[in-house]
């Protein structure tokens, strides 16, 4: 997840997984944030999410 040269994978994943695993990556996601500190994806993976939940 720290690698930012895949970043645009995880925002075409929020996409391509059924709704389950993209919310179950999400968690994953938002709990990396908060041990790290880096929010560059989950914010955005979040955003992106919303509309599908």
């Amino acid at each position: 997840m720290g690698d930012s040269r895949f970043r645009g994978v995880y925002f075409l994943l929020v996409n391509l997984l059924p709704l389950d695993a993209a919310k179950e990556l999400k968690e994953k996601l938002v709990q990396y944030a908060a041990d790290t500190k880096d929010h560059t994806v989950s914010d955005t993976f979040v955003q992106l999410l919303r509309p599908r939940s």
